[in-house]
């Protein structure tokens, strides 16, 4: 989300992206400023990798919208991705991060879309849709008849709150949040767990599949992780056995973190990257876990900033990292973006998000 600009404190309220000219530029020096990686070197690393691409939206981008209908963020954003994504890719789009979120981090979206859903009568969780909605809208209309395969437009909930998700996919049939008819491809939740919140978890998700499911739509995880114990033996088992189970219910499961430390803001696999696969369970039951479940699975490159197998069948898992590029899937699906912009090697068919903040 970070690459993308989408989170700010309080304090960073200048900051927030309204326009993509707000946004960091191609030609900018990456290597000094805090925040943000240029959209073009995002496409660029997803292509050199066959890595489809998760983007997220700023929500204030909608006011450039209401000034600019027909030329705005989401249209140069939509335009730039058809012209520069490989033709094979596809690209997953998210309305910002966690708009349901009341955490400071996420107070400017939560708020923004309360207040502009109140102004129109709806909910924030509405407001979101309706938003969403106007998002793939300018995406169909400059990716044509391309847009059906190429775009993924998704609603992301919350894991705890089922209502909120209901909310998100009841609102696709309200004709004024919706007076285009457009189709959302996935319901996204984050379904972080431990031991003692696992079973209510995997509870949690056959509700969220089932909502998603009456709706044609796919579940998916836009974050997952283990927020105990990554060094204990024993995590070993605890990463399969949830891996196991989520697996019913999710189509392309994201985990963050892949390298960091453990704290508020997520739960690295390993400390560093090139830290031995033989101190971290959690990072060899994942990668265990996927070749277990793929048709190709090589061997990690000592090389890789990133490393993992291939193709896993369902649900596509794939690794954030915090601070190299991205994160990298099992499967013929993935999804990508991040804090800083370094070299990542990826298996072909991966999709690339950003689990950066």
């Amino acid at each position: 989300m970070d690459w993308c600009e989408v989170n700010k404190f309080p304090h960073e309220a200048d900051g927030i992206v309204t326009t993509l000219s707000d946004r960091i530029q191609k030609t900018e020096n990456h290597y000094t400023v805090n925040f943000g990686v240029a959209h073009e070197w995002q496409i660029d690393l997803c292509n050199r990798v066959n890595a489809d691409y998760w983007v997220n939206i700023p929500h204030k981008t909608y006011d450039d919208y209401i000034a600019h209908p027909t030329d705005n963020y989401w249209t140069k954003l939509a335009t730039l991705v058809k012209n520069t994504l490989k033709p094979e890719l596809s690209v997953y789009v998210e309305l910002s991060d966690e708009t349901w979120n009341q955490a400071e981090y996420y107070l400017f979206q939560y708020n923004y879309c309360n207040q502009k859903g109140a102004s129109l009568g709806l909910t924030g969780a509405a407001f979101h849709t309706y938003e969403m909605v106007r998002i793939a809208k300018a995406f169909k209309d400059v990716f044509g008849d391309q847009y059906a395969t190429h775009v993924k437009p998704v609603l992301a909930g919350f894991i705890m709150d089922v209502n909120w998700s209901r909310l998100l996919v009841n609102a696709v049939s309200n004709t004024t949040v919706n007076p285009y008819g457009i189709k959302f491809d996935n319901l996204s939740v984050a379904p972080y767990a431990c031991a003692s919140s696992l079973t209510n978890n995997v509870n949690m998700l056959a509700q969220h599949a089932n909502i998603a499911k009456a709706a044609g739509m796919k579940l998916t995880a836009y974050e997952y992780g283990c927020t105990e114990g990554r060094t204990d033996p024993a995590t070993y088992n605890f990463y399969t056995t949830m891996l196991d189970r989520f697996n019913p219910y999710l189509d392309l499961c994201i985990h963050y973190t892949h390298t960091g430390s453990w704290n508020g803001w997520g739960w690295g696999l390993l400390d560093h990257t090139g830290q031995p696969m033989s101190e971290s369970p959690a990072y060899r039951a994942v990668v265990d876990w996927g070749k277990a479940h793929t048709a190709v699975a090589p061997a990690p490159s000592k090389k890789a900033a990133v490393r993992a197998a291939a193709a896993v069948q369902r649900p596509t898992l794939v690794l954030t990292h915090r601070a190299t590029a991205g994160m990298y899937g099992l499967n013929g699906k993935r999804a990508m973006n991040n804090e800083r912009l370094q070299v990542c090697v990826v298996p072909a068919g991966t999709t690339i998000r950003d689990g950066g903040r």
